[in-house]
């Protein structure tokens, strides 16, 4: 297949996607946000590439943070509710495909939040990225943990036949994959990165349907802490990365 039409396919299937997804709102929105009281302890410098903005969750939080804010996704749609969203001049926008943008700058912190599970192929994305990073600089990772407790339990009572399978939610989400710890570190090594730290959230022992429904603010918030007490099997993992 020609690249071309290719690559407009790839824009076209993440528009599809954003038309009902959104980092924002619901519990994307409150899982979305949780994990920067992860992450921010990691943060370094004043220069931040958010990669895989969607629609500027992840993107708003950062400019609290960094003083100079680049943010990148494949999906038009999603960019434009950013632009609506997000209103600060120190924030420049690129609508395109990882393979496609061409970077010239040097960050001190790239964020690839909830991306690497998305993208056809995650150690070419790392290794080019790696080249914008700052000699000191570290790029936050965040993934879905193919080892989380409700997808053991899934597995369990027969819904999934592996933890690693790619659920009709994963595919509805854009999802080519779920990770490991371990696999998640074999890329990162591949793709040249050194491993900083391992972190991680939320101790899931049920669906986002179930626990949006049944769960109370407060139990969503010491499931998600508790969560940094069970790395191997929290839900979301966070390993953070150097050159």
């Amino acid at each position: 297949m020609n690249i071309e039409i290719k690559q407009h396919k790839q824009k076209k299937w993440l528009d599809a996607i954003s038309l009902t997804y959104s980092s924002r709102m619901g519990f994307h929105g409150i899982t979305t946000r949780y994990q920067f009281t992860v992450c921010k302890q990691y943060f370094t410098g004043v220069r931040v590439l958010d990669l895989g903005c969607a629609d500027g969750e992840s993107t708003a939080i950062l400019a609290n943070y960094f003083k100079h804010v680049v943010a990148i996704d494949g999906s038009h749609v999603a960019l434009e509710r950013l632009k609506k969203y997000v209103r600060d001049p120190n924030i420049r926008i690129i609508n395109g495909l990882f393979e496609q943008v061409s970077l010239d700058d040097q960050f001190d912190t790239i964020f690839v939040g909830h991306t690497l599970e998305h993208v056809e192929h995650p150690v070419v994305i790392l290794n080019k990225y790696a080249k914008n990073l700052a000699p000191h600089g570290r790029m936050i990772i965040t993934v879905p943990n193919a080892l989380s407790i409700h997808r053991l339990a899934a597995v369990s009572m027969g819904i999934l036949k592996s933890p690693y399978e790619v659920t009709k939610q994963d595919i509805s989400l854009g999802h080519r994959r779920v990770y490991d710890r371990t696999i998640l570190h074999h890329d990162i090594k591949r793709a040249g990165l050194h491993v900083y730290a391992d972190d991680g959230y939320w101790l899931k022992p049920l669906s986002n349907a179930q626990i949006a429904h049944q769960w109370s603010a407060k139990q969503l918030r010491v499931f998600m802490e508790l969560g940094r007490n069970f790395l191997n099997n929290c839900a979301e993992l966070v390993v953070v990365c150097t050159k």
